[in-house]
C-alpha cells in the first residue's frame, strides 16, 4: 500500500515536471515562429507532445528511480522481518534456556519423586544457616528423620506403595515446620530438617513432637491403609557441632539412638553418643579386619532330648576373641556385621567351618548328631542362598540332613511371601529348618502353617523366669502347645535350673539348651563330651537327679541310661 501511493505521488510529479519543460519550449517555438513567419503548431501536436514527455519521463521514473525505490523498501521491510524474527528467536530461545536451566536445576537439586530439596542443597541450606548463625549470634537445629520399618513396608506391599508413602511423608513433615525452614531428602528413606533461628532446644523439640504426631496419624495409599512411625536425632548449632560433617554426623547418631531406645521417638545428641559413636567405627574397623586375621572361632552348644536325655546335637556359635578387646559379645558386632554386610562373608565362614568340622567328626565316627546354624536376615534374604549352601556341603561331602538352618522369627516375617519360597527351596533339599526366637516378633499363624519347618525355639527371655513368671510361663505353654498343634518339635534355650528343666519336660518340650545341660565347647571339648557325655561329677550329679520321662520313680532313675551320642 505504501509502495503504491509513493509511485503514484512520483508520477504525478513527473507529469508536472515533463509539461513544464514541454510547455516552456512550445511557448519559445510558437513566438519564435511569429517573429520568422512560421505557422503555429497546432494544439493537438502540442498535447501529442505533452502526452509523449510524460510517458518518456514516467519510464524513466520508473526504471531511474520508482523500480530501485521499491526494491529499497523491499529490502528495508525484509531487513525488518528478520530483525522482528530475529527478536522473536531470541526470546524463545532464551525462554527455552531459563526453562532447561530451570528443568537442570530441578534434576541437580531437588528429589524427583518428593520435589524436597536432595543432599546437595541440602548442604547449602544448612551450610547458610550456619553462617547466618554467625553473624547474627543465632542457633540452628537440625534432625535427622528416618522411616520405621520402610523397608518392610516396601517389600511387603511394593515399591509403588513405598514412593507413594514417602511422598506422603514429605507432605506431612513440610506442613510441620514453617514455610522458611528446609525440609530435604537425602536418600531412601531418610529425611532431614534445618530448622533456623531457634531459642532453645525446646523449640526443637516441640516440631520434632510435631512431626511425630502427623505421622502417627493413618496413611490410605491405592484404598489401604498403612501406619507409619519415624525414630528422629536432634543437634543443636553450635553447640554439638561446628561444621557441616560434625552437626550430620551427630544428627545421625542421635537419630540411631532413637532407634535403640524405641521407635516412633526423638532423641538428642550428647557428648556420651559421641563417644559410643567412635567406638562404634573402631569395632566396626576391626570387624572387618577380624575375619582376615583369623580372630573369629566356632562354639558348640550341646542339646539334648528331654525324653530320654540323649544327645542330638547342638548349636553353632559364633566367638570374637579380639587380641586387645578380649572376647567380644555377640551382641555387639552381630548387628553391626548385619548392618555393614559383613554378615555375609562371616556367615560363610560359619558354616564353611561348621562343615569342616562335621566332616573331621564323622571320619571319626561321631555320626547322627544335628547342627544347627543361625542364617542372619541378611543372608536369607540372597537370591543364591540354597546355591551357596550346596556349594559348601559339597566341597566337604557333608549331607544336608546333619545342618539344621535357623532363621528368626523377624527374617522369616520381613517378607513372608518370599520366605516361603526360599524355605521351600532349602526344604527340598533336605535342610532341616528351625524358626529361632519364636514369640519375640509378629508371626502371623496363617503363614506360620505354610513354613516347611520342623521347629520352634522358645526364646531365652521367656524361659529365665518360669515357671514364677505368670506371663512368661503362659507365653511358653502357648508356644509348646501351638507347635504340638502343628507338629512341630520345641526346644527351649537358656534352661539354666533344675526348676525350669522339670517345668518344660512336664509342658512337653522336645529338646533342652543351656547351661543346664552345657556351655558352649569348643570342638575338641564337644567331641569328648559326645563320647563320655559329659561325666563331669557335676554333670553326673545333674544326671542322677534327672529323670528322663515325667512321673519316673527313684529305682527307675537308677537304671535310666545316661545321654549317649546317637548312632546312624
Amino acid at each position: 500500500m505504501r509502495l503504491s501511493m509513493l509511485t503514484r505521488r512520483f508520477l504525478v510529479w513527473s507529469l508536472a515536471v515533463s509539461l513544464l519543460p514541454l510547455l516552456a519550449l512550445v511557448s519559445s517555438l510558437d513566438h519564435a515562429a511569429l517573429e520568422i513567419g512560421l505557422p503555429q503548431l497546432p494544439v493537438a501536436a502540442i498535447l501529442a507532445l505533452a502526452l509523449l514527455s510524460a510517458a518518456i519521463g514516467t519510464l524513466l521514473f520508473r526504471w531511474l528511480i520508482a523500480h530501485p525505490l521499491k526494491m529499497l523498501v523491499r529490502n528495508a521491510e525484509a531487513v525488518a522481518g528478520l530483525e522482528t524474527a530475529n527478536r522473536q528467536l531470541q526470546a524463545e530461545s532464551h525462554e527455552r534456556q531459563q526453562v532447561a536451566e530451570q528443568k537442570l536445576a530441578q534434576l541437580m537439586f531437588y528429589d524427583t519423586l518428593t520435589g524436597l530439596p536432595n543432599r546437595i542443597l541440602f548442604r547449602d541450606r544448612l551450610e547458610r544457616e550456619m553462617a547466618d548463625c554467625r553473624r547474627n549470634s543465632k542457633k540452628a537445629a537440625l534432625l535427622f528423620l528416618n522411616l520405621d520399618r520402610f523397608k518392610y513396608i516396601n517389600n511387603t506391599l511394593g515399591n509403588n506403595i513405598g514412593d507413594l508413602l514417602l511422598a506422603e511423608v514429605a507432605t506431612r513433615v513440610k506442613a510441620a515446620v514453617r514455610e522458611n525452614d528446609t525440609v530435604a531428602l537425602l536418600g531412601g528413606d531418610e529425611f532431614a530438617v534445618v530448622l533456623g533461628d531457634m531459642q532453645d532446644s525446646n523449640a526443637a523439640a516441640g516440631v520434632a513432637q510435631m512431626i511425630i504426631q502427623r505421622l502417627s496419624q493413618p496413611i490410605t495409599l491405592l484404598g489401604k491403609e498403612t501406619f507409619v512411625s519415624a525414630s528422629i536425632g536432634i543437634c543443636l548449632y553450635p553447640g554439638d557441632g561446628q561444621d557441616f560433617d560434625a552437626l550430620t554426623r551427630n544428627a545421625d547418631a542421635a537419630m540411631c539412638h532413637a532407634k535403640e531406645l524405641g521407635r516412633g521417638a526423638f532423641r538428642f545428641f550428647t557428648e556420651e553418643m559421641n563417644l559410643r559413636t567412635q567406638g562404634r567405627l573402631a569395632l566396626e574397623s576391626d570387624l572387618r579386619r577380624a575375619l582376615e586375621r583369623g580372630e573369629f572361632a566356632v562354639v558348640y552348644q550341646p542339646q539334648a532330648d528331654l525324653a530320654t536325655g540323649r544327645l542330638v546335637g547342638a548349636e553353632a556359635l559364633l566367638r570374637w576373641h579380639h587380641p586387645e578387646r578380649g572376647m567380644v559379645s555377640p551382641l555387639q558386632f552381630i548387628p553391626l556385621a548385619e548392618e555393614n554386610g559383613m554378615i555375609l562373608p562371616i556367615g560363610a565362614w560359619v558354616l564353611r567351618e561348621v562343615c569342616r568340622q562335621i566332616k573331621v567328626w564323622r571320619e571319626l565316627g561321631l555320626t547322627g548328631l544335628h547342627f544347627a546354624v543361625n542364617l542372619s536376615p541378611r543372608q536369607f534374604r540372597q537370591e543364591n542362598l540354597v546355591e551357596d549352601i550346596l556349594g559348601i556341603l559339597g566341597e566337604f561331602d557333608v549331607p544336608a540332613s546333619a545342618l539344621e538352618l535357623e532363621i528368626t522369627e523377624g527374617a522369616a516375617m520381613e517378607n513372608a511371601d518370599a520366605a516361603i519360597g526360599q524355605l521351600n527351596q532349602l526344604n527340598r533339599h533336605g535342610f532341616s529348618i528351625a524358626i529361632d526366637d519364636f514369640g519375640t516378633g509378629y508371626s502371623s499363624l496363617g503363614y506360620l502353617k505354610r513354613f516347611p519347618v520342623s521347629k520352634l525355639k522358645i526364646d531365652r527371655s521367656f524361659v529365665m523366669d518360669i515357671p514364677g513368671d505368670a506371663n512368661d510361663t503362659a507365653i511358653a505353654i502357648a508356644v509348646i502347645q501351638l507347635a504340638k498343634s502343628l507338629g512341630l518339635k520345641v526346644v527351649a534355650e537358656g534352661v539354666e535350673t533344675d526348676v525350669q528343666r522339670q517345668f518344660l519336660s512336664d509342658q512337653g518340650c522336645d529338646i533342652l539348651q543351656g547351661y543346664w545341660y552345657s556351655k558352649p565347647l569348643d570342638a575338641q571339648s564337644f567331641e569328648a563330651f559326645a563320647r563320655g557325655c559329659g561325666q563331669s561329677p557335676e554333670y553326673g550329679a545333674r544326671l542322677s537327679a534327672w529323670s528322663p520321662y515325667p512321673g519316673q520313680t527313684n529305682t527307675d532313675k537308677k537304671n535310666a541310661s545316661p545321654p549317649t551320642a546317637q548312632s546312624d
